[in-house]
């Protein structure tokens, strides 16, 4: 190992060391030396950090370190609100409950992926010609919670969507037998189910308790809010609100919506089976093939370079 990879894996050794042993300053004095600015963004941010609150030790060394950093990347990144809505759109994650939770993994993936490019820069012997290495490590890093959001709000918009084009069937039968929408969704919401339900009891209970007004309406637009992401739902809040409002049939409207989903969905499903052997062909390609041809035609290889030498 050269005497730059020493200094260097030594020099990020003792930038580890400051920073954690800035995590052990008591709270108290941490707190003398914040700027009146600095007060002002941390009482703004209801939302603790809980990453930590299954391991008090961890807790207590790294809560404040990972707290102080999230609100510097908070302030560097300037989408708070975006993170926020994306979270609640992905139905707030066990691991990404809250958004500081959110920026403190932020800061963990990058600081694991800049310190195994680091190593792996040094341990390889590449030289510093090849730090920008760690360096594209740290920033995919720094991204990857954002795709595992992503990736978390598409698979719930999919379960969403999946139950929905068959509980929007029985909505139309109950309404269809003569009984009115909220106590259709009522009936509905005491079965069992998956997320459609979930909601469908919360609707039902918003009702109930005119968490937002009498009416059904109340309670469809505040659902409405919960998926402005989603289409199908903001057909669904329009078609219940016309039919509340201006007296429209609801059973035709139920069951025109819950087909096209179903269509929907089966061609998503359709979609991603014949992407399927693509991805299987890929890794083939990547991975098996090499492999194969390095056994096939590795003693090969081996007996002509050994008569040339």
């Amino acid at each position: 190992m050269s005497p730059e990879s020493i200094a260097l894996i030594g020099a990020v050794g003792v930038l580890l060391l400051v920073w954690s042993l800035e995590g052990l300053i008591p709270q108290r004095l941490r707190l003398r030396s914040r700027s009146r600015l600095q007060e002002v963004i941390a009482a703004s941010q209801p939302e603790p950090l809980t990453m930590f609150e299954n391991s008090p030790l961890l807790d207590r060394l790294l809560g404040p370190l990972f707290t102080s950093w999230g609100e510097r990347l908070r302030q560097l990144l300037k989408r708070a609100d975006r993170d926020v809505e994306m979270l609640d759109q992905a139905g707030r994650p066990r691991r990404y409950r809250t958004v500081n939770d959110l920026y403190a993994y932020k800061i963990l993936y990058a600081l694991g992926a800049f310190i195994v490019g680091i190593c792996a820069v040094a341990l390889l012997g590449l030289g510093p010609g090849l730090l920008w290495l760690p360096l594209m490590l740290g920033v995919a890093g720094l991204f990857w919670p954002d795709l595992q959001v992503r990736r978390l709000i598409n698979q719930r918009r999919t379960d969403l969507l999946a139950e929905m084009s068959f509980v929007l069937d029985r909505l139309s039968v109950q309404v269809a037998a003569g009984k009115t929408i909220d106590q259709a969704i009522a009936e509905l919401s005491r079965r069992r189910g998956g997320l459609f339900t979930q909601e469908l009891q919360r609707i039902a209970y918003d009702y109930r308790t005119q968490r937002y007004g009498p009416g059904i309406s109340g309670a469809m637009t505040a659902f409405g809010q919960r998926y402005a992401h989603v289409n199908e739902a903001q057909r669904l809040v329009g078609l219940i609100a016309a039919a509340e409002h201006h007296g429209q049939g609801l059973t035709a409207g139920l069951q025109n919506l819950g087909q096209q989903i179903r269509e929907q969905v089966e061609m998503t499903a359709l979609s991603q089976g014949m992407r399927t052997p693509i991805f299987m062909t890929l890794v083939l390609g990547a991975f098996i093939l090499p492999a194969i041809a390095i056994i096939i035609g590795g003693p090969g290889v081996m007996l002509i370079l050994t008569q040339l030498m």
